[in-house]
């Protein structure tokens, strides 16, 4: 009997995202991009987090949050007030990133585009497709431990790069650390990374 006077009763998630001038669009949210809405809340820039899931839209509205529920593939113009956005933030997977790319750059979107990919190889691809900048999370991981040990092995990673005001970008080349004479085998200290400041 409860589930029925909640269902009744439960305010509504809005289906619309409201007006777009001056606010960023999330799409998904999730552990990627945790700490970049709670700054974004601390500094009281506005945003808007699009999320397919209802479970997590509620948890986000519950939080406080300024959250839309809303599915690209059952309805691609919930996107369409994306257009005057400041900045799109994707943060689902790499088919579903593609797709939002491509529907807010459709719906006349010109500001930046943020991705978030799970798969390097994406990278490019989703550049071409719109992505003003594709980020890969495990690979920022990577150039960070990658960073921590340069220091305590020898040489040293170099490569430091700034790209703008808040991008940065770590490309170490591979070098060979341990050779394995019986197999002809090298292994290598390998990292590239980007992060938005």
């Amino acid at each position: 009997m409860l589930p029925y006077f909640e269902d009744k009763f439960e305010v509504r998630l809005p289906q619309v995202l409201p007006p777009m001038d001056g606010r960023v669009l999330f799409y998904h949210y999730g552990p990627a991009i945790e700490s970049l809405v709670v700054e974004f809340e601390n500094a009281n820039s506005p945003f808007v987090i699009l999320e397919e899931d209802m479970n997590q839209a509620r948890s986000l509205r519950d939080r406080g949050f300024n959250v839309v529920l809303g599915n690209l593939a059952a309805d691609p113009s919930v996107l369409a007030p994306a257009a005057q956005a400041r900045a799109v933030v994707t943060n689902s997977n790499d088919h579903a990133n593609a797709t939002c790319t491509l529907l807010a750059r459709e719906y006349g979107f010109t500001g930046p585009l943020f991705a978030l990919a799970n798969d390097p190889l994406y990278r490019a691809p989703m550049v071409q497709i719109g992505a003003t900048e594709v980020f890969t999370p495990a690979h920022v991981l990577g150039a960070a431990l990658a960073s921590r040990a340069s220091h305590r092995i020898s040489p040293p990673a170099e490569g430091m790069h700034l790209l703008g005001a808040r991008v940065g970008m770590a490309e170490f080349g591979c070098a060979p650390t341990v050779r394995w004479p019986a197999s002809g085998w090298v292994t290598c200290a390998c990292a590239s990374a980007m992060a938005w400041r």
